[in-house]
């Protein structure tokens, strides 16, 4: 009688652990799911950075368009260097959906 009551504590204690371990591992974020949350808001971040520039490039060159005297040299720099940050993003861009 006590060897039963000894055997059924230690399968109760060892069952208990597991569900603790179980319980555990499905609180926390696998680093898979992290690596994941983490590109898609990489992501997300030059997209929104993509259409602020799109938009400033667009701004500008109607502006260039509509009244031509006031597009300076330092206003085609500008545009020239934001097209330059636009396809460095559109690399990144690339870079990260072929990744994911």
């Amino acid at each position: 009688m006590k060897n039963l009551h000894l055997t059924l504590g230690i399968v109760l204690s060892i069952c208990a652990l597991v569900g603790v371990v179980f319980g555990l591992d499905q609180r926390f974020a696998k680093s898979t799911d992290v690596e994941f949350i983490a590109m898609r808001l990489d992501q997300k971040i030059l997209q929104d950075q993509y259409f602020d520039i799109k938009k400033r490039i667009w701004a500008l060159e109607t502006h260039c368009t509509n009244n031509p005297a006031s597009c300076t040299h330092h206003v085609k720099e500008e545009i020239r260097l934001l097209k330059e940050d636009l396809k460095r993003i559109e690399d990144e861009l690339k870079r990260l959906k072929h990744k994911g």
